[in-house]
């Protein structure tokens, strides 16, 4: 699938805005209805132009008709808009040249997102998403292909949770690449608080994005709200662990459900986390044990290490220290001169070019 989302060259007209968070916003008025009504009477913007009589004529129920002409949602919406914007959070909505086609296709799409950072350049997104309460192992796999992912030019996109969700955002950081978090809350709430510093630094180098008003405390029902955008974003989606009712699996039915490419770890057969993802290999789930098994499919990346690909200056470096010994990071890090974070960089390449290899005692020259 090609995954396309640029920067808006202009902004959205604030009518545009505002019939959005109208429709967003009514009660009794969830993503599908609102698809419905698009379908029926046109972009908000439209609709709102229309009397109960003339809803009722396109086939809208009279309660339903009702609710839409109903002005408080109007004025809540200026409302909400006029606190976006004081804390600096941005509007996507479907008039938005950088809201991805992909993401409008599905069942539910949202309608709009806010946010904040950057969207620009992300043409190649892939989810990683498990458990919240993650093994070490797990959260060592996540971070390893957030890492890899991003240094191959891929967005990781994930949901800022404890666990998987957070690995995988440190992960690609960690490789100086970019990273989408969908936020269960609004943006001036960020859940879990543990990860506001993270958030932060999310934010500086891609984006924050939730369908929430800005205030919105985190709920049961907005997890799989979000998981559904997590998703709809996304070209493919890695389940790394996952309980027998882990929310990651919902994650992996809407993936399946929108088209998208799944991608399992498998684990211990006698490790509960790893029931949920040995299933989903069963069921035919891509097997991945590291980011070049996303990639084959993603970019058609060849499995046969690359001695030809010319290396950054630090991966080089740590290459050459690989050459003598297996060493761990730190060792690494001594060796070379280079800093834990510019040892992290640099495994990731190498490991994405099939140069270097993992082993019981941290890497090696493959």
């Amino acid at each position: 699938m090609e995954v396309n989302v640029t920067e808006p060259e202009a902004p959205v007209p604030e009518e545009t805005l505002l019939a959005r968070l109208r429709l967003a916003r009514t009660p009794g008025v969830g993503a599908r209805t609102a698809k419905l009504l698009e379908e029926r009477c046109g972009p908000p913007s439209a609709l709102f132009r229309l009397d109960e009589p003339a809803l009722r004529a396109r086939g809208v129920p009279t309660r339903l008709a009702r609710v839409l002409c109903d002005p408080a949602p109007a004025r809540a919406a200026e409302r909400e808009l006029a606190e976006h914007r004081a804390a600096g959070h941005r509007l996507l909505v479907p008039e938005d040249p950088a809201y991805p086609a992909e993401l409008g296709a599905i069942d539910d799409p949202p309608q709009l997102l806010s946010y904040r950072g950057t969207l620009g350049g992300d043409e190649r997104r892939v989810a990683v998403v498990g458990a919240r309460r993650a093994t070490p192992a797990g959260c060592e796999v996540a971070y390893q292909l957030g890492l890899e992912l991003a240094a191959a030019g891929v967005t990781v996109v994930s949901g800022l949770a404890r666990g998987i969700d957070t690995a995988a955002h440190q992960g690609a950081l960690a490789a100086g690449g970019r990273t989408w978090a969908v936020l269960g809350s609004g943006l001036s709430h960020v859940y879990p608080r543990r990860n506001l510093g993270l958030a932060e630094r999310i934010a500086e180098r891609g984006a924050l994005l939730s369908e929430l008003p800005a205030h919105a405390p985190p709920r049961r029902h907005t997890f799989p709200q979000r998981n559904r955008v997590v998703t709809g974003f996304s070209w493919g989606v890695v389940v790394v662990q996952a309980g027998p009712r882990s929310g990651a699996l919902l994650s992996a039915e809407l993936a399946l459900q929108q088209g998208r490419e799944l991608f399992a770890v498998p684990g211990d057969v006698l490790t509960p986390l790893a029931q949920g993802t040995n299933e989903l290999l069963k069921d035919g789930a891509h097997l991945v044990t590291c980011a070049r098994d996303v990639l084959e499919l993603l970019d058609g990346v060849s499995d046969t290490p690359d001695p030809e690909h010319e290396l950054e200056p630090a991966a080089a470096s740590v290459l050459a220290q690989l050459e003598r010994d297996e060493l761990s990071e730190l060792e690494l890090s001594e060796r070379s001169g280079l800093s834990v974070e510019e040892v992290s960089r640099a495994l990731g390449e190498l490991l994405l070019w099939g140069l270097a290899r993992r082993t019981p005692l941290g890497f090696a020259q493959r």
